[in-house]
């Protein structure tokens, strides 16, 4: 940034340029220094509260920075491009030898999922805050765009495949009940309708993660209301599902979505229940991205069912899942197996070498942690 100076300077007196300049001075010692840390993107000038006015009818940011994901690679691709909205130069590359380094192209034996939670830890490494929640809503996405700040989703990849899919969001329009978005798979300027977002997007709890430079947080935490605590946003999500519940008993993404939320807010228990509720109508790869009814099990001391769906899912062609074997090795440490846990750590090493929990645990049992 520089100071601004004034254009006309028409001679109006000796004292009314000292005060001009003594201003220019202040201003510049003051201002905010979060785009010098993260660049001028086209979000990093939004320094205000969340506007108080109504949001306009239609927004559209601004974006040259698309990438093409390769194999396997939506979140690594979609975080990437999100970053390029405050400036940051990154690679879909750079982005997965940090958080999933076992980013085999071929797709054999390649790490098929990135949790929201390692995107938007990756995202804070420039300097950015980052907002993981759930509940989103498509208001809870305009007034995002319509602050300057564009939104990653996760979501089902279509309605017909049970993968999942990470999307920036980054334009609405409330004429056509359209929205638009920078998609790694599809191409970019995307076109969905809210309606059909919707249904992709309520697979995943409705999922999404919000950045945001310094000057930037008060309008984040602002739209994000009481949801800015993450534990009320879990619970609201308990509640959403609750409620799509109630008007259909046999909704099965509501009853994942609920065990899943569950397991966020801490009634273990009752994930459990959830989980079992819905387990036979689910799809193949439902635990592929999503294994918190998993660590429900964990938490209630059930590591016979850990074993048994962590298995399931590492013999039925992805057995590159670092999480699971995390989870593998802490169980047989409660159970008192220290030689089959390092094992497993060992193995959850293997396909993440960065992954910080598996080093932890390995190192405390006498291995090596990096």
């Amino acid at each position: 940034m520089k100071v601004r100076k004034d254009t006309k300077r028409k001679k109006i007196g000796i004292a009314v340029f000292c005060i001009v300049l003594v201003g220019g001075l202040v201003w510049f010692f003051a201002r905010d220094k979060s785009a010098d840390i993260v660049g001028s993107g086209a979000a990093a000038g939004n320094t205000g509260t969340a506007s108080q006015t109504a949001i306009p009818a239609q927004a559209l940011l601004a974006s040259s920075y698309y990438v093409s994901q390769t194999f396997n690679n939506c979140g690594p691709a979609a975080l990437t491009m999100d970053l390029s909205f405050y400036g940051v130069s990154s690679t879909q590359q750079q982005i997965a030898d940090d958080v999933r380094p076992d980013n085999n192209l071929t797709g054999t034996d390649d790490e098929k999922s990135t949790s929201p939670e390692a995107l938007a830890a990756e995202a804070e490494t420039f300097g950015l805050t980052a907002y993981y929640r759930p509940n989103g809503t498509i208001d809870l996405l305009k007034q995002f765009i319509a602050a300057g700040i564009p939104v990653v989703t996760r979501a089902l990849l279509n309605t017909t495949e049970d993968y999942a899919h990470y999307r920036v969001m980054k334009g609405y329009d409330d004429t056509t009940g359209i929205l638009t978005e920078e998609d790694g798979f599809t191409g970019p300027n995307v076109q969905i309708s809210y309606s059909d977002f919707l249904t992709l997007w309520k697979q995943f709890n409705y999922e999404y993660i919000v950045l945001a430079t310094p000057s930037q947080q008060n309008t984040v935490e602002s739209i994000l209301g009481k949801e800015n605590d993450p534990s009320v946003a879990w619970a609201d999500a308990v509640s959403t599902a609750q409620q799509a519940l109630g008007q259909n008993p046999n909704d099965t993404a509501a009853e994942f979505d609920l065990s899943v939320a569950l397991y966020h807010t801490g009634d273990y228990q009752q994930s459990v229940a959830a989980y079992e509720q819905v387990a036979p109508s689910l799809s193949e790869r439902a635990l592929w991205y999503q294994i918190e009814p998993i660590e429900s099990y964990y938490e209630i001391g059930d590591y016979s069912e850990v074993f048994s769906l962590s298995n399931g899912i590492l013999n039925d062609g992805n057995p590159a899942f670092p999480e699971l074997y995390l989870l593998q090795g802490e169980s047989y440490l409660k159970q008192g197996n220290t030689a089959a846990a390092k094992t497993a750590f060992e193995q959850a090493l293997f396909y993440n070498k960065n992954l910080a929990s598996a080093q932890q645990a390995l190192a405390a049992l006498g291995g090596s942690g990096s």
